[in-house]
């Protein structure tokens, strides 16, 4: 294969990743990237699969440990985290101990109300559990 053709590789993976958890399809793209080199030094097709197995195993082993690592750390919310604590408005009046939704950024959350609510009113999330979400008057 051309040194043209692993590279090509490489970005799509790279391009895949973004739609991927897990950082395994970046991983990949850095091994293709290791075989896009013994390419371009004219290595046959067996070296190059070679360092294609052996670029991808050790970032594998090493990267991606670090990259989910960092990730976690820097705190970066996913969209469950990033409800808790947004803002959304009743869609209608809701009596205790009956079920109301709420709209929060275009979306219906179900929740089990402990006090009554009037449609419009502002209430922040405070908890999630399934496809229900806990509110508190805002």
């Amino acid at each position: 294969m051309t040194a043209t053709t692993w590279l090509i590789a490489a970005v799509a993976l790279l391009l895949l990743e973004v739609f991927t958890p897990g950082f395994l399809l970046a991983c990949l793209a850095v091994g293709a990237g290791g075989a896009a080199a013994g390419a371009a030094l004219g290595w046959s097709i067996e070296l190059q699969l070679a360092l294609f197995s052996v670029f991808s195993g050790l970032s594998l082993w090493l990267l991606r440990p670090l990259l989910r690592t960092w990730f976690a750390a820097t705190g970066a919310k996913t969209n469950q985290d990033a409800l808790i604590g947004a803002v959304g408005r009743v869609e209608s009046s809701v009596a205790p101990g009956e079920r109301g939704y709420v709209k929060v950024d275009g979306d219906s959350w179900g929740f089990d109300a402990d006090q009554s609510y009037e449609a419009g009113q502002k209430v922040r999330i405070t908890g999630r559990e399934g496809n229900m979400v806990a509110v508190a008057r805002d």
